[in-house]
């Protein structure tokens, strides 16, 4: 004969196991974009290429919504955040259902009876807190790499700018060498049939012109590259671009940011270092999880059935822990405490390599300063002076055509050397904006752009102990 309890018990405990293994959340794919190519090239086709010039200002707000890296950086976060903003939950109960039986000739009533146990695990100490905190960490570690590759792109495009800036100045003076070139071979033409010059000097001026058109090649080559370069990091085709011929280089502040305040900037700008510390506060919640793991959870197990072969219900109550005598989680914590320990090492490291990195770029600028000055106020005069005469004293018949050849590519190398030092010394203040992580020269029209005003952290906080 059976108990209608039990019956009663069975479809209870069947009821609650069928309950709690439904999913609460349904599956829904999501396949790659693979057919995003052919949407970016259709969208391309069908977009009007502006027509405004390319400011730094457009360029980042180009960025901030297009641009590779920083998308993939904000993707990174978000997945970060999606597991930070659901606390974790204590761990699942167990149910377990079964059947007792009994036979025997003494056993007349509960020959099959069914029976149930229920375990909840419950978590000691501050475990699951010590878990989210960790999680928060996480996400927010996340966050900082978002907004730190955000500013190492922002740098990265104002060099890029600056290379295109160069580029188009390269290429138009090489078109006005390649003008004077042209100019040389006509006056080595008429010279010819005045008698002033012979056949081989024409053709050594015709042979100058062709090598200037090749470099003018070159310089056009270099547009296109740098144009790619920044159309990359924006996230646009080259043609979205708009006019890049009108770039105008970044003006340097008046005068060179002294040691305090590069220091300042490197201890609260610096995006390695600001990186560093988010992984840091990472590190000092995995150490605190860690500890907090070395506390066994509590087991609360409870049981209902029937005796079998007896008229009588059975009941239950059992309390167990792990005893945590032979494993405490040294193991986990002491690999806890030594990632932590390497990650201030990495900050050290990383510390003095930007301090050199520092000391490189205000020497360079230095130089470069020096050198630019140099050739725009002594050698760039000398050179035109020097062909200016070489012109005079060839139209007087006072000397030969090679030599006003030799004066020409004399200033056209002279010119080329002037760009470079100008592209050198802008580069050194970019080298210098790299390593202490914030920009420093100014932007024509753009000077009230930023970077987040989030990445500033406060460089005296303390870090936390392990307790």
């Amino acid at each position: 004969m059976q108990n209608p309890h039990h019956n009663t018990l069975v479809a209870f405990a069947l009821a609650v196991a069928l309950t709690s293994c439904r999913s609460t959340t349904e599956y829904t794919p999501a396949p790659l974009p693979e057919d995003v190519v052919a949407a970016l090239l259709a969208e391309r086709d069908a977009r009007t290429p502006p027509r405004d010039p390319l400011t730094l200002a457009r360029a980042v707000t180009s960025m901030s919504a297009h641009g590779p890296d920083v998308r993939d950086a904000i993707a990174r976060y978000h997945t970060a955040l999606a597991r930070a903003e659901i606390p974790t939950p204590w761990p699942n109960p167990g149910l377990s259902l079964g059947l007792e039986g009994a036979q025997g000739k003494n056993v007349d009533t509960n020959r099959v009876v069914p029976f149930a146990d229920v375990s909840i695990t419950i978590p000691s100490g501050d475990r699951l807190a010590r878990q989210d905190d960790l999680h928060a960490a996480l996400a927010e570690s996340a966050r900082i790499d978002a907004l730190a590759t955000f500013r190492e792109v922002l740098l990265e495009l104002r060099g890029r700018l600056v290379a295109l800036a160069i580029a188009h100045e390269r290429a138009a003076l090489s078109d006005e060498l390649v003008a004077a070139a042209e100019a040389s071979v006509k006056t080595s033409n008429a010279l010819v049939v005045a008698g002033g010059a012979a056949a081989l000097d024409v053709s050594s001026f015709e042979l100058d012109l062709a090598r200037e058109r090749g470099v003018a090649l070159d310089t056009l080559a270099s547009v296109v590259s740098a144009s790619a370069d920044v159309a990359r990091l924006v996230g646009v085709t080259t043609d979205d671009l708009g006019d890049v011929s009108e770039l105008l280089f970044p003006t340097p502040p008046s005068a060179v940011p002294s040691w305090p305040e590069l220091e300042r900037l490197v201890v609260t700008e610096n995006a390695q270092l600001f990186r560093l510390r988010g992984e840091h506060a990472v590190a000092e919640q995995a150490v605190r999880l860690e500890i907090a793991r070395q506390y066994p959870d509590l087991v609360l197990g409870t049981s209902l059935g029937a005796e079998a072969g007896e008229r009588q219900t059975r009941y239950g109550l059992s309390l167990g822990w792990t005893l945590p005598i032979f494993d405490r989680n040294e193991q986990s914590i002491a690999q806890a405490r030594a990632a932590r320990d390497e990650i201030a090492t990495r900050y050290e490291s990383a510390a003095r390599r930007i301090v050199s990195d520092v000391e490189r770029a205000l020497a360079q600028i230095e130089r470069a300063r020096e050198r630019r000055a140099w050739l725009e106020h002594d050698v760039l005069p000398a050179a035109r002076r020097h062909g200016d005469i070489a012109r005079r004293s060839l139209e007087a018949g006072a000397s030969g055509a090679l030599e006003l050849l030799d004066a020409a590519r004399s200033l056209r190398t002279v010119r080329a050397e002037a760009l470079d030092a100008q592209l050198a010394e802008h580069m050194a203040w970019l080298a210098l904006e790299r390593a202490v992580g914030v920009p420093l020269t100014t932007f024509p029209s753009d000077a009230s752009l930023a970077p987040p005003a989030e990445l500033t952290v406060d460089a005296d906080a303390s870090d936390e102990g392990d307790s």
